[in-house]
């Protein structure tokens, strides 16, 4: 996981690693809009393009820093909001990061 992705304030964050997928989740005491908010300061900081879509009750982001490809989900649920990110990194990974590259 990049190390400038931090989970949003107060958030209690459950991380788990399976093979080359890093995954966290956790619940945030903040609406969808807010979380956002708190990606688009990380990802301004870290001079990403930042990018999320609507997706029913909530957004989806997706970016491909140096580190990893990252996914993260977040969506309203009744007691806040739930956030899930997946790191992913491996072969493919390389492979797909060398064709953006090509294609800049």
């Amino acid at each position: 996981m990049p190390s400038w992705l931090t989970a949003y304030p107060g958030a209690d964050e459950q991380t788990r690693r399976l093979g080359p997928l890093v995954e966290s989740s956790y619940t945030a005491a903040a609406p969808p809009r807010g979380v956002l908010s708190h990606f688009r300061q990380l990802f301004a900081t870290a001079g990403l393009p930042f990018q999320p879509s609507a997706a029913g009750n909530g957004f989806m982001i997706h970016a491909a820093p140096r580190e990893c490809d990252l996914f993260i989900r977040i969506r309203r649920m009744d007691t806040g909001t739930a956030v899930q990110v997946t790191c992913t990194n491996g072969p493919g990974r390389d492979a797909a990061q060398r064709a953006r590259e090509q294609g800049e």
